[in-house]
Parts: C-alpha cells; structure tokens; sequence
C-alpha cells in the first residue's frame, strides 16, 4: 500500500485532505506532520509515495527547512500548496521537481 505524506501545521487541515484522500476507491497508508523538520524526518524514514505539502509551516516555510525536502523529488512526488500568491513561488518550486 503506498503512503501519502500530509503536511500541515492545522489539524483540522490534515484531517480535512485525509478525508478527500479516504473518499477515493484506492486505499493508502496516511502518514502525517506538521512541521518542516518532521516532513524531512518522515520522507528520510519512510517509503512516501506522494507527500502533500503546505508551504507555510510552523517552523518556516518549506524552503527554510533542510534541503533534503527537495532530494526526495526523485522518490516521491510532492505537492505544494499555498495561500501566498503563485507567482512568488511557482518558479522557485517548479525547478526543484515539485509539482
């Protein structure tokens, strides 16, 4: 069963995707955190096949937590969301393999 990573630093926000993620006819294995460092953490210690990503975290956004979010592009496929403007972003997170 493959695992999808969500990441966000609201509760309400994780349970909210792994309700959609559960809705679906495919099962996976949810898998959560709500900082920066966990997500770093959880990808290094876990076979994530898809990992959901809020930009903003607690502990920074997600370009402020280690460089290794970003080595795992080849393994998992990420998914960032945000509520900052696109623009800002978009170009930044597209040349690191984030979707």
């Amino acid at each position: 069963m493959d695992t999808i990573l969500i990441a966000d630093c609201h509760e309400i926000v994780r349970q909210g995707i792994q309700r959609i993620i559960e809705s679906r006819p495919k099962k996976y294995q949810i898998s959560e955190a709500s900082t920066g460092q966990e997500v770093v953490e959880q990808l290094s210690d876990k076979h994530i096949k898809f990992a959901i990503l809020d930009l903003q975290l607690t502990d920074g956004n997600i370009f402020a937590t280690p460089s290794k979010i970003f080595d795992h592009t080849s393994t998992t496929s990420i998914f960032v969301y945000t509520a900052a403007p696109e623009r800002v972003y978009a170009k930044i997170l597209l040349q690191k393999g984030i979707r």
